[in-house]
């Protein structure tokens, strides 16, 4: 195995990744407090992802330094390897899996869809395609790790109510961001949303395709004059892709 080291100061969502950058069997270990021995805190063992044999470790950590071991999964597997490290101090995510209330988990390639509400959140941001003065509305985030040579597909078309607001979506790269910048995708309505509510006033995004990394998909709402729906609400957001 190789081992390498890391610092937070503060809390950030963490990228590790072979993937790409190997063709053997790998595992990510992450590890503080030191780097071997038995006082060790174990923030994950990471084995095949991205529908290979190589690895990919994605979580928000605290303040701490890190250690991390590339390992074989088997005696017989080594070989050389690349690294994809990469952090975000954005860490005010919503939470994927609600079950597991002590971490705030990551949107994986397992999940099918999230839900949640935006009512009572605050108003942080807001997308290039929904730009206004008069865009207010709350909203929420997702963080998650995206393969190489994959594109993730979102959606808040989930009709009868599951969806009960005039939503937009967006994507940013890397980073949260601040409103309308480097922004990989963004949709306020979508005409192939069929169902009321949220019918048309639904949304769909799509993202990736070339680079892995850290992505930031928001749930917001848009604020219209004479509104068809709220501009705040429930929402079921459909994932796949990933």
């Amino acid at each position: 195995d190789v081992w390498y080291t890391f610092r937070l100061p503060v809390p950030h969502a963490v990228y590790l990744s072979t993937a790409g950058g190997a063709t053997w069997d790998t595992v990510i270990n992450v590890r503080s407090g030191s780097c071997t021995g038995p006082l060790v805190s174990s923030y994950g063992c990471a084995d095949d992802a991205c529908s290979g044999l190589q690895s990919q470790f994605v979580g928000i950590l605290p303040a701490a330094t890190y250690y991390v071991a590339v390992d074989g999964y088997g005696a017989t597997n080594a070989g050389p390897f690349t690294l994809y490290y990469q952090v975000s101090a954005c860490v005010a995510a919503a939470d994927a899996i609600p079950t597991t209330p002590t971490v705030i988990d990551p949107i994986r390639a397992t999940t099918a869809s999230v839900s949640g509400s935006t009512v009572g959140q605050g108003n942080d941001s807001t997308g290039m395609c929904a730009l206004g003065a008069a865009q207010i509305a709350p909203d929420v985030y997702y963080y998650l790790g995206l393969c190489p040579s994959r594109t993730a597909a979102m959606n808040t078309c989930a009709a009868g109510g599951a969806t009960d607001f005039n939503t937009v979506l967006y994507a940013r790269y890397g980073a949260c961001g601040s409103s309308g910048s480097g922004e990989a995708a963004c949709n306020n309505d979508d005409a192939t949303c069929t169902g009321w509510p949220p019918g048309m006033l639904g949304s769909r995004i799509g993202f990736g395709s070339t680079g892995q990394g850290l992505y930031y998909v928001w749930v917001d709402g848009y604020v219209e004059s004479m509104p068809l729906l709220p501009s705040e609400g429930r929402y079921t957001m459909s994932v796949s892709g990933m």
